[in-house]
């Protein structure tokens, strides 16, 4: 005798399956992106709604982050600190940040130590938008990662859009890079020659 499995009871199996995986809603179930990826494990999504936020977010690996808007200009994120507002913790499951406006604070708009980080479908600014003269740059990476489909405002006193220490590569695919020029990239002295 064969036992078959009613259409809703197989999706809700299914649902309960991926229940393990959490949807962190910010500001709704956590008040910050920081606060959110504090507890976001490897499978993760924190899903930020539209709002401006002033963060200082250290991400796990495996975790992604992700606008909940289909204006990607409706989440905007600052750095609550002189650095950036991600931090990428090392590990080898994939980081996504996707789908917001990105603020660089003094320093970068993500401090990148995992090798599966993927910046997509953002706007990214490394500007000086306080006036300080400081220098801004997009990302300081030891490790690979890939920016798709965003548009880039480059606008300080920075000479450089990236700052690579360690064996570090990176992929820009469909992006547009718009404002001020940049004259090298910042390579450790290790990876030179």
């Amino acid at each position: 005798m064969s036992r078959r499995i009613a259409p809703p009871i197989l999706l809700l199996l299914l649902v309960l399956a991926r229940a393990d995986a959490g949807f962190l809603r910010v500001p709704y179930d956590y008040p910050t992106i920081t606060e959110a990826c504090e507890v976001a494990q490897s499978g993760d999504t924190v899903g930020v709604y539209p709002g401006q936020y002033f963060e200082d977010a250290r991400v796990n690996p495996g975790v992604t982050i992700t606008g909940v808007t289909s204006d990607s200009m409706l989440v905007w994120v600052r750095a609550s600190t002189p650095w950036g507002p991600f931090v990428t913790l090392p590990g080898e499951d994939p980081v996504i940040i996707e789908n917001m406006a990105i603020w660089g604070g003094r320093g970068y708009v993500a401090a990148n130590q995992n090798p599966n980080l993927l910046i997509q479908r953002c706007y990214l600014y490394a500007y000086d938008v306080d006036g300080t003269g400081e220098f801004y740059f997009l990302v300081e990476s030891t490790s690979d990662f890939v920016i798709k489909q965003c548009i880039i405002v480059f606008g300080t006193q920075a000479s450089n859009l990236f700052s690579l220490s360690g064996p570090s590569h990176v992929l820009m695919e469909d992006c547009v890079i718009w404002g001020g020029p940049f004259f090298y990239w910042a390579i450790s002295e290790s990876r030179k020659g």
